[in-house]
């Protein structure tokens, strides 16, 4: 292939705008004459003004292109007419729904166009929405005007009418399956504390599906489902009661399979779980025909078929079934071409291989192959495919393409924290170093009271044994409350998933501390001046469900670890176990609610008496306690009035957070918990309790939060060494 040279735009003019418009479209485009001609570039550039024309109101503008090439002077002449250009402007009347609702709901305000079919989809959207909200018999009218500028309104004029909530769900006539588990399946249920139910017709009639779905995966395939609907008296609350007609169940008269060859009946018989005598149900059916099927795949038959036939036997309700296999040839590995690998060694995509040449074409395999190259996390884009799929050759190669992400990373970020004040971090990152799909990382982070740097090695398969493997160096020096420490850690840990969204990680960690301008009297400490050796043993679990990890609207996380530290390398025995929890809920009316629980637990042993301060927990402050200023929940030097931590924490908090414009939302918290010297103190009459106010506005670095906690039960003796009951905490970052 020879491409020659590229062409060049010899012309660029625009059509179907006043000239004054033409001018600051070519200046938004970004393209003069001269310029090389891309029509990716092109495209893209269109695409901005697509957005421009929506920002400026403009909703039914779009551009036509056309290319007029001159091959003597290698040169193209662009003329850009614009469509329908001129401001529309749309209107909502009658329901409040927030801006950002709306363009999901409007086609015409995402810039798709204005004709019947896009401006009734609108209305049948505005509709479905209403629906889930509990309007039901919502009337919505579509009226277009022009304003006295001459600029094309359409107004959605929303009459809600009469809203409905669901008092009851209830099942009559049910013998196979519970109330329970007939309501798990059903989307309309009761309203309760946390949800209000809404009521449709459309999902009434799919969760009349559900239930006769439901029915069916059991074999009872003339089931019938009749939905009975009764208002209350107030006429605001429907009760809903389904009738269940279940029928008899279907069953397996016998069951065959015919034309295999290659594999025996009883291997085959061993993949379904259709048995004469057993439950029949397409369904069932179905999923041991994709089960033989995928067997025979994995042997390397990849034009294999199966079809299944069930027909009525002799006794009423039971069938015959038969899978019908024609096997067709099998296909083993010839060559394995990899393809794409610019810095990635081949040594490294090998071992990620589950197939081999000579050995059958397994699909399965082919598949797992493709998640243990995306697991290396070097690569952006992985197909593996026969060089031929329709062939039905012995042989065949299969073709890995790969497309290598981009190695080098930088980051930074900025944070804010009372006491800390401003803080920023630095990371510099190699996705892939010596193309061994190692990953090394450095990251520097920097405030007034704390300087760390952090140097972390990742393999992505350690060669003994089949999980990752990460080793960290990291050096840190902090400002607390009470102390001032030097740190320097490593550590080697282990981690593998447990499922789509867990892991576990087993880890050693060495650490040497030392602790300098110790603001806490002699008598409550052991000596503190001198360096620690900790040498740590732990395990840790991690799930991780939420939606956003700045500021997440929904999901689950948790987070725990137990430590068991030796003198063996060290210089203290403790066991310490630590979890922390949150979790995120929309509720109605866009509110959100957002819980933590946080456990920490420490005890020494092997004759230590005392836990090293720098090893205790420590609450309060703007993520935790927040009727306490930061570190000062638990027990306080009576002499310095200074925090001295403790061998439990107990924190719990939960926090209701309501819109009050498009970033803005107004929170009320309540937290409780605290820190106690041993396990054995702690006690719920020692919990302090905190009720507070505060502010969320979200920004693109996370949300900007402004809390003011007041301490409902502070101890006397407490404010008698100074504490106060009221704190105002300014921060970036999520509380929890």
């Amino acid at each position: 292939v020879g491409p020659g040279a590229q062409a060049h735009i010899r012309s660029l003019d625009f059509s179907g705008v006043p000239a004054r418009e033409s001018t600051e479209l070519r200046g938004k485009l970004g393209l003069k004459e001269g310029d090389k001609y891309r029509r990716i570039r092109l495209n893209d550039r269109l695409e901005r003004l697509r957005k421009y024309f929506l920002k400026r109101g403009y909703l039914a503008a779009s551009v036509q292109v056309s290319e007029s090439f001159d091959p003597e002077s290698n040169t193209i002449a662009l003329t850009l007419n614009v469509v329908n250009f001129g401001k529309v402007r749309v209107e909502v009347e009658g329901f409040k729904i927030d801006r950002n609702q709306l363009r999901r709901l409007l086609p015409i305000l995402s810039g798709e166009g204005i004709n019947q079919e896009i401006i009734e989809e609108g209305r049948n959207n505005l509709k479905e929405f209403l629906e889930s909200k509990g309007y039901p018999e919502a009337d919505i009218d579509v009226i277009e005007t022009r304003d006295r500028d001459e600029v094309r309104v359409f107004r959605y004029v929303i009459t809600p009418n009469q809203k409905f909530t669901v008092s009851h769900v209830r099942f009559r006539g049910n013998q196979v399956f519970s109330a329970r588990e007939l309501l798990a399946p059903v989307e309309i249920r009761p309203a309760g504390f946390f949800h209000k139910t809404a009521y449709s017709v459309e999902r009434l009639d799919a969760d009349v599906k559900s239930l006769k779905s439901l029915y069916e995966l059991r074999g009872y395939l003339n089931a019938e489902i009749v939905p009975l609907v009764e208002l209350s008296r107030d006429g605001k609350k429907l009760g809903i009661t389904y009738v269940c007609n279940e029928g008899p169940r279907a069953l397996v008269s016998s069951l065959k399979i015919a034309g295999n060859s290659a594999v025996e009946t009883r291997e085959l018989m061993g993949r379904i779980q259709l048995a004469p005598g057993g439950p029949y149900s397409p369904s069932f059916a179905e999923r041991d025909r994709l089960n033989l099927l995928s067997f025979y795949n994995d042997l390397g038959y990849l034009q294999a078929q199966v079809l299944v036939r069930a027909e009525p036997a002799e006794s009423q309700n039971s069938y015959n079934v038969e899978f019908q296999i024609q096997e067709g040839l099998q296909t083993r590995v010839d060559r394995i071409l990899i393809l794409g690998n610019d810095h990635t060694r081949r040594s490294v995509i090998e071992r990620r291989l589950k197939l081999r040449e000579n050995e059958p074409l397994s699909l399965g395999k082919l598949l797992e192959s493709q998640q243990g190259l995306y697991g290396l996390g070097v690569f952006d884009q992985v197909r593996l495919a026969p060089q031929n799929p329709d062939s039905a050759a012995p042989f065949q190669n299969v073709i890995v393409r790969l497309q290598e992400s981009k190695r080098l990373t930088f980051r930074y970020g900025l944070g804010y924290q009372e006491r800390e004040k401003l803080r920023a971090t630095i990371e510099l990152s190699h996705l892939n170093l010596f193309g061994t799909a190692r990953r090394a990382e450095i990251r520097l982070r920097g405030s007034s009271i704390e300087q760390q740097v952090i140097f972390n090695l990742k393999q992505p398969q350690f060669r003994a044994v089949p999980v990752d493997s990460y080793f960290t160096f990291s050096a840190a020096q902090k400002r607390d409350v009470s102390f001032d420490s030097k740190r320097f850690n490593l550590s080697y840990q282990f981690s593998h998933p447990i499922g789509g969204h867990s892991w576990g990680m087993l880890r050693y960690t060495f650490k040497r501390v030392s602790l300098s301008d110790l603001k806490i009297s002699a008598a409550e400490l052991e000596r503190e001046d001198r360096p620690r050796n900790l040498s740590t043993f732990s395990i840790a679990y991690v799930s991780d469900t939420r939606d956003d990890y700045l500021d997440p609207s929904k999901g689950f996380f948790t987070s725990t670890d137990l430590g068991f530290t030796t003198r063996l390398l060290g210089s203290n025995n403790y066991v310490s176990f630590f979890s922390q929890s949150s979790y995120y809920r929309r509720l109605p009316e866009s509110v959100l609610m957002a819980a933590a629980l946080r456990l920490g637990l420490a005890a020494p042993f092997g004759g230590d008496i005392e836990l090293p301060i720098s090893e205790r927990f420590f609450a309060g402050g703007a993520s935790s306690l927040r009727g306490f200023g930061t570190d000062f929940a638990g027990p306080i030097d009576p002499t310095t009035g200074n925090p001295l931590g403790g061998n439990a924490l107990v924190a719990g908090s939960v926090e209701i957070r309501i819109p009050v414009f498009r970033s803005v939302h107004l929170a009320g918290f309540y937290d409780t918990g605290n820190v106690f010297r041993t396990v054995r103190d702690i006690s719920l009459t020692r919990f302090s309790h905190t009720a507070g106010l505060g502010l969320r506005i979200k920004t693109p670095f996370g949300p900007l939060r402004l809390d003011y906690g007041y301490n409902l039960n502070l101890p006397s003796q407490l404010r008698r060494l100074g504490l106060e009951q009221g704190h105002l905490f300014f921060t970036v970052g999520p509380p929890f």
